[in-house]
């Protein structure tokens, strides 16, 4: 019983970072594409208590520079975009899921 149950639970840790890995790749793709790095710099991507302070704010950024930049990114890319900049950058609790 217990044998299945941690194996069941390896499985799901594993698709999880499976799935996470790919949507990683794919937003950091998403974020070279765009050279947001033509505006920014890797010290604009600190938390400041000015600033961005938390992953609603740094996702509202994204969105805003997303508009400003006319990238077409979906809701879904900027989402992904934000995880990866938190994973990366930021380091804010687990974000919040996307909302349908």
């Amino acid at each position: 019983m217990y044998k299945k149950y941690f194996t069941l639970q390896i499985v799901s840790v594993l698709v999880g970072a499976t799935l996470f890995a790919s949507e990683h790749k794919e937003a950091k793709e998403l974020f070279n594409e765009a050279k947001c790095i033509r505006c920014h710099n890797t010290n604009d991507f600190t938390a400041r208590e000015d600033g961005v302070n938390s992953f609603k704010k740094l996702h509202k950024s994204v969105q805003s520079c997303s508009r400003n930049t006319n990238t077409g990114w979906f809701e879904e890319d900027n989402h992904n975009v934000s995880r990866y900049l938190n994973h990366e950058h930021y380091g804010f609790k687990q974000p919040p899921k996307l909302e349908e």
